[in-house]
């Protein structure tokens, strides 16, 4: 089957381009390996992967929370800089779901494009823009049982061995 490339897609107002994809201990949306907590080691919440020049243009920096934003909505995700990150794009992994980030997952800020022939979703090629997001206050949870906290601020459920850890962010207009 012949293939065209039609070049990137146009960016409008938004300056990057969202990319998605698996990270090492994953799978899918965490059914199975979100109840392993030594899956959760490697990457224990969903990160945004940025370049240090795009970070630094929008005023983030490692650790910081962003807004990434679509056409198809906003999430709220950390930071992380990297220079092995192509300048332009950002990264976002599938798998946290509502019931490991207030953010859920980031498949509500991608495209809906699909492949024409296909019919897979395009995962790859989002345009979006991100922003910081200002901290009232930072602190940790720890609970025996799951659940999400009261909706009060942005957290990430982290499973332990006996319990589970959520890294609460209070934020001034608490938004999903």
């Amino acid at each position: 089957m012949p293939v065209t490339w039609h070049g990137r897609p146009d960016l409008g107002a938004r300056t990057l381009l969202l990319n998605t994809g698996r990270v090492r201990d994953q799978w899918h949306t965490m059914t199975r390996t979100g109840l392993a907590p030594n899956l959760m080691t490697h990457t224990p919440e969903p990160l945004l992967t940025l370049h240090p020049a795009d970070a630094a243009a929008a005023g983030l920096k490692a650790g910081d929370l962003a807004r990434l934003s679509t056409g198809e909505g906003d999430i709220v995700l950390r930071t992380e800089v990297r220079h092995s990150q192509r300048r332009g794009e950002i990264y976002a992994p599938i798998h946290w779901t509502d019931q490991f980030a207030s953010s859920g997952p980031v498949g509500r800020v991608v495209s809906a494009r699909l492949d024409p022939v296909s019919g897979q979703p395009e995962l790859k090629a989002t345009p979006a823009g991100i922003e910081p997001v200002a901290a009232c206050f930072h602190g940790t949870l720890l609970r025996r049982q799951s659940g999400p906290p009261p909706d009060l601020c942005h957290w990430v459920r982290i499973p332990l061995t006996e319990g589970h850890l959520y890294r609460l962010t209070g934020l001034p207009r608490f938004a999903r």
